[in-house]
């Protein structure tokens, strides 16, 4: 049975709402910071960020090789990735064997794929106009107040980096924000910042700590 548990995302500055990072993955790894280079984590703590799904339900060859035609895409057409690489890398849960290892090769070479050396599906096109233009999004294309710009700058200056432990101090993950960690395990700020100020000892059993 085909696992197509992958899929292919996008981040965004929160502040304008420009796409700085193309990634692929499975469960939450869309909303997750752990294993992001240091030049993903300098812009976050810079501008913040909103994340997109640009394709859904994909096998991972397909996923690795949608990344390689994407980041391609918009660096070529002037989107500064920081991205360090050309995408296709790690395999999760697999051994790349020659003949995979092979059409990965083609891909970055821009020969396999309904997205490389073939004309791009309408469906295709649509993502990358709503990706290229923002239309999808509420921010885009309106001018802020200076209460509003007032209030993401504010945000950012509480924004503050935690760590997620099991109940045994094993390190699980970490977030930028505290905004982002409830998100990740369906529960409120207001819970995560209690444990984190000592008024409770866990939340959604989970001890939690700011990174220093």
């Amino acid at each position: 049975m085909e696992d197509n548990r992958f899929y292919i995302y996008a981040h965004f500055k929160l502040d304008t709402n420009e796409l700085f990072y193309i990634g692929k993955g499975t469960n939450n790894r869309i909303s997750v910071s752990f294993g992001k280079n240091s030049y993903w984590k300098n812009i976050v703590k810079k501008h913040g960020y909103y994340y997109k799904k640009i394709e859904d339900n994909l096998n991972e060859l397909d996923a690795l090789n949608g990344e390689i035609f994407y980041i391609k895409h918009f660096k070529m057409i002037g989107y500064k990735l920081c991205n360090l690489t050309d995408g296709g890398d790690g395999m999760i849960g697999m051994t790349i064997n020659l003949e995979t290892r092979k059409k990965m090769s083609l891909a970055k070479l821009g020969k396999i794929g309904n997205r490389k050396g073939s004309k791009v599906s309408e469906i295709t096109k649509n993502k990358l106009s709503i990706l290229n233009t923002g239309s999808n999004s509420p921010s885009f294309g309106k001018k802020r107040s200076k209460e509003t710009c007032d209030k993401i700058r504010e945000s950012k200056k509480n924004k503050k980096e935690v760590l997620q432990y099991s109940k045994e101090m094993i390190l699980i993950n970490e977030y930028v924000s505290i905004s982002e960690a409830a998100r990740n395990i369906n529960t409120f700020n207001s819970n995560i910042v209690k444990c984190l100020k000592g008024k409770i000892n866990s939340c959604k059993g989970f001890i939690w700590k700011y990174k220093i």
